[in-house]
């Protein structure tokens, strides 16, 4: 479950026991393959925040009003400031839910993409194959799904073999330098 202001790969199961940093990159593909959806939930977070404030100043002032003259007169400008900032607050909140927002929505679209277009069985890590004899082009790449059958070619589906990578099988190990030296020979 997708909680305001918390990481939106932590309710995905693709993301499960896989590092933070490469959890945050695929989100920043994710957004960037998808850009309106971030802009949307800014732009619907922004609106949504502006009308939260009207109802707020509108009861801060009916309350400001029915204080005493002498006392109006010395805090017009305190009054002032604090509603200018609570109004700002509110809307700088509803921008920064309707900025997460938008980033999840991205993620579970991105995530859609590699998903089986007649069940939504999760099509990364099986095997590709290749129709076709001798070398492999990117028009003989076909994908059959384990759960229905579905057999898709990856072009018209509109994927690449490295999108369905499993994210697991993405990270490079910290010590491939040591073992690369360790077992090169010497020239």
């Amino acid at each position: 479950m997708w909680t305001p202001f918390a990481n939106p790969w932590k309710g995905e199961p693709e993301f499960e026991g896989i590092p933070e940093s490469l959890c945050r990159g695929a989100l920043q593909q994710a957004v960037e393959s998808r850009p309106h959806l971030a802009t949307m939930g800014s732009l619907l977070g922004f609106v949504l925040g502006g009308c939260a404030s009207i109802p707020l100043s509108w009861f801060s002032w009916r309350w400001w009003s029915s204080l005493p003259d002498d006392f109006q007169e010395k805090y017009t400008l305190a009054f002032a400031s604090v509603a200018l900032l609570v109004g700002l607050g509110v809307v700088r909140a509803g921008v920064a839910i309707g900025t997460d927002l938008g980033k999840a929505r991205a993620l579970r679209a991105w995530l859609g993409r590699c998903r089986c277009p007649k069940c939504r069985y999760q099509l990364m890590g099986i095997p590709i194959r290749h129709n076709g004899l001798g070398v492999p082009q990117p028009g003989t790449a076909v994908i059959r799904c384990p759960e229905c059958g579905f057999r898709g070619n990856l072009l018209e589906l509109g994927l690449t073999p490295n999108e369905l990578i499993p994210f697991r099988e993405r990270v490079v190990p910290s010590n491939i330098g040591e073992f690369h030296r360790r077992y090169r020979p010497n020239r």
